[in-house]
């Protein structure tokens, strides 16, 4: 795996009770501890249920082969968020790559939507283009 980083890892925390009422959600970004030069090294379970990244500078994320070179591109110029994930199955292998602009519900929030961090708000007849 491939990227330039200038930003981190996203971890959502709360402060105090997490309920409807509460507006102590933090999202905090801690360094990304699993890159080296722009490399990510893949494991098996090395991103669990999905690892956001944040502040990617590189146009792309890229998977790569090793050994022959052979690669798979995909396009995060503008996105906010790079989430990477993969199967939890040893016999499904695969490495997924989203370029995100908002985030994913939390354990612990009042799941709605209109409160969910990172997300774009359009007023009516307003559109909205990533590229």
């Amino acid at each position: 795996m491939v990227a330039s980083s200038e930003g981190g890892f996203v971890l959502g925390t709360w402060s105090g009770e997490a309920n409807a009422a509460d507006t102590s959600f933090q999202l905090e970004t801690v360094a990304y501890p699993y890159i080296e030069e722009g490399k990510i090294t893949l494991q098996d379970g090395l991103f669990g249920g999905g690892h956001i990244l944040t502040g990617v500078t590189s146009q792309w994320v890229a998977l790569v082969e090793g050994t022959t070179g052979r690669q798979v591109r995909v396009n995060a110029a503008g996105f906010p968020y790079v989430v990477l994930w993969q199967s939890a199955s040893p016999t499904e292998l695969f490495v997924c790559i989203e370029p995100w602009f908002g985030l994913p519900d939390w354990d612990g929030t009042s799941h709605e939507w209109e409160r969910q961090p990172g997300l774009v708000r359009l007023e009516p007849g307003n559109s909205f283009s990533c590229h």
